[in-house]
């Protein structure tokens, strides 16, 4: 599918805009709870190039649906060989210059409606959700909406969870974006890769809680340290101080901020490292193959599917997908990666102790899973594997 140009400025995308822009490659780049970015190559002498510019605005799809996206051109590169790359980011990122006024809500749909009410210059985005949890959210000073969505502690989806959808102008925060699949990925059949990420730089098992406003001074707890559950006496303690100011109106008692500290660590599991499987595949449903059973074959943002090691020991185990990236010119997808959804929006440490840490497999066994992984992969002298679509 073609790039269609817009001038900068441009808040409608109903008609052809500037027009077609003649393009060489073009991949949308969709992260779940994280980044919507298109990045194209445009030949100098091309058509329309003329009209590319800073803040230009371009539509394109970023998935099976079809159906455009605007994004606004923020870089571009120096001409190689007479060719010039764009980068551009989802117009939801003008959220970044939307300022919110101070407001305070119970629930979800309130912090989201709120968002559209206190803003000063909405630039006509609109808010949704059918989350329905409720909590404590707060804006206290004027601050960047996206930020407010999900940019660090004390966000809407740091307090409230949840998946988010960006669609022209509209924000939407589901309670789960995507569906379970019985689509199966398998070593041996469309698997062509798997990796293991581990991340123990950030983890703790205890929290040393305070409360300081001015007027009352400093509140902590006696002994200042509180450990998790059953935690054995032979492991090390790895202290992370946590600032419970915004957790409470009015000064908090020893034993109110002891219990809140206690609840943030049975929330999650932040002494375990975060471990995120990942896996390279081969789409089948877009291969002339698998056409007649390709609905029941098709995956998206926010999926699930089931991957399958047998000689590893890795049987149907469901992962999600949380980043694609979509050949927009082909209207077929590159990549996906499937694996386990990290915080992001650029959540700070404190907010992991409010996350829901699934259960994976232990570091050891994982690692000796990818080892010989690759050694099947790459056989016993080395090498490697690469697979080719043709264009069906």
């Amino acid at each position: 599918m073609e790039l269609i140009l817009y001038s900068p400025g441009t808040t409608t995308f109903n008609n052809m805009g500037l027009g077609v822009i003649q393009t060489t490659r073009a991949e949308a780049t969709t992260g779940l709870n994280d980044i919507m970015e298109l990045e194209f190559d445009a030949p100098i002498t091309g058509r329309h190039y003329a009209e590319i510019q800073k803040d230009c605005i371009v539509t394109a799809p970023h998935d099976d649906t079809k159906i455009r996206q605007p994004y606004k051109i923020y870089k571009s590169s120096a001409p190689i060989d007479g060719i010039v790359t764009f980068w551009a980011r989802h117009i939801s990122y003008d959220l970044n210059t939307v300022t919110i006024r101070p407001n305070a809500a119970t629930s979800c749909a309130q912090a989201m409606g709120n968002m559209e009410t206190y803003a000063i210059n909405p630039r006509g985005f609109t808010f949704w959700t059918d989350v329905t949890t409720a909590g404590e959210f707060a804006v206290t000073v004027p601050t960047p909406c996206r930020k407010l969505l999900g940019g660090s502690k004390g966000s809407i989806l740091d307090i409230y969870g949840g998946e988010y959808e960006f669609d022209h102008y509209d924000v939407k925060l589901h309670a789960r974006l995507g569906r379970d699949t019985d689509v199966n990925i398998v070593y041996g059949k469309n698997l062509v890769s798997i990796k293991n990420d581990i991340d123990n730089g950030s983890t703790y098992n205890a929290i040393v809680p305070f409360w300081y406003n001015e007027q009352d001074g400093l509140v902590t707890i006696d002994g200042y340290i509180v450990k998790r559950d059953n935690m054995p006496a032979t492991e090390p303690i790895k202290a992370l101080p946590v600032d419970m100011s915004s957790d409470f109106q009015t000064k908090p008692t020893k034993a109110q901020l002891q219990t809140e500290a206690a609840r943030r660590l049975a929330s999650g599991k932040p002494w375990q490292p975060t471990q995120n499987v990942k896996v390279d595949f081969v789409s089948l449903w877009q291969t002339a193959e698998y056409a007649d059973v390709a609905p029941l074959q098709r995956l998206t943002l926010g999926d699930t599917a089931l991957i399958s090691v047998p000689a590893l020991g890795i049987v149907k185990e469901r992962q999600k997908v949380v980043k694609t990236r979509y050949n927009v010119l082909l209207e077929r997808y590159n990549n996906m990666e499937l694996g386990q959804l990290k915080a992001a929006f650029g959540q700070d440490v404190t907010a992991q102790t409010e996350e829901k840490i699934d259960t994976l497999p232990t570091k050891s066994f994982l690692q000796a899973a990818i080892e010989h992984a690759t050694q099947l992969i790459t056989g016993g002298l080395g090498g490697y594997v690469r697979f080719t679509l043709n264009a069906d």
